[in-house]
């Protein structure tokens, strides 16, 4: 019904600027002959506010007459200048391959328009410029032969068969992933009950992203250890907070060199260096 209003509107249009009313002159390409006919290539200015909000002076639409009559291939615009449909007259009709267009730019429908109907193939498309359905019609506009609508990602949705305006035979639906929704069959345009398939849509499971946890080498902390229960050599004891107190040789149990920490709380205050079993140094920890 959309496209029918549309066509409607353009050839109001057409008897608007036909034969008995004023012509639009906005240059010198806007020509009529001896008995007042338009000829040649003529530009339609806005001085009739159809582009509401437009300056006068704003292109409507331009193409060719031949004794007064629309005809071959007319553009008409919108306030910004872009394309707003390109239509093929004959005998001051449109009839022939149309083109609509969004205000982005972008194509709306395309398809022959003949005798005030689409025949043959017709796409209409989404806004963001991908396909929204493909038709075919018979000459006498009616849908007929394979017909498919598609989601606005570009998958199929609905695929079937249309027999003089109906749908005939197995109508398959889709969801946007692509599997499938149903399947219905059709007689003459009714559904037959008896033949429906419908699918559940498959949940997709979200996997959780594995953690690789990077391996921290930590060294163990040990129990401080009684003296006398210390070897000789390199030792390491700890207090109950698991904090170093002392690092270095021990001999019989007793440091004769290394480092010796004092902590207030969890806060190191002080370390002492040991050498031979005498403090040597003293770092105090502001």
């Amino acid at each position: 019904m959309k496209n029918i209003f549309l066509f409607i509107a353009v050839l109001l249009t057409s008897f608007q600027i036909s034969k008995g009313n004023a012509p639009l002159v906005v240059d010198s390409t806007n020509k009529t002959d001896a008995a007042g006919l338009k000829q040649g290539h003529w530009v339609v200015a806005n001085s009739d506010g159809r582009l509401e909000g437009c300056p006068a002076d704003k292109k409507v639409e331009e193409g060719n007459f031949i004794d007064g009559k629309k005809t071959g291939l007319w553009v008409q615009y919108y306030c910004n200048g872009k394309v707003k449909n390109e239509l093929t007259f004959s005998n001051n009709q449109p009839n022939g391959y149309a083109k609509f267009y969004y205000t982005n730019g972008k194509i709306s429908e395309e398809g022959m328009w003949q005798n005030n109907v689409w025949i043959g193939g017709y796409k209409y498309y989404y806004e963001n410029g991908q396909i929204a359905y493909e038709f075919n019609y018979n000459a006498h506009g009616k849908r007929e032969g394979p017909q498919k609508y598609y989601h606005e990602n570009g998958k199929i949705k609905i695929e079937g068969n249309w027999m003089e305006g109906q749908e005939t035979g197995v109508l398959k639906e889709y969801y946007d992933d692509g599997s499938p929704k149903s399947e219905k069959t059709f007689n003459n345009g009714r559904l037959d009950t008896n033949n429906v398939k419908i699918y559940l849509e498959k949940k997709v499971e979200v996997k959780k992203e594995e953690v690789k946890v990077e391996e921290v080498k930590q060294e163990v902390v040990k129990e401080a250890l009684p003296v006398g229960y210390l070897k000789d050599g390199f030792n390491k004891t700890y207090n109950s907070k698991g904090k170093v107190v002392t690092e270095g040789n021990y001999k019989n149990s007793v440091q004769i060199d290394g480092k010796k920490y004092e902590y207030e709380g969890d806060k190191l205050v002080k370390t002492s260096f040991l050498k031979d079993g005498k403090i040597v140094d003293v770092k105090t920890e502001k």
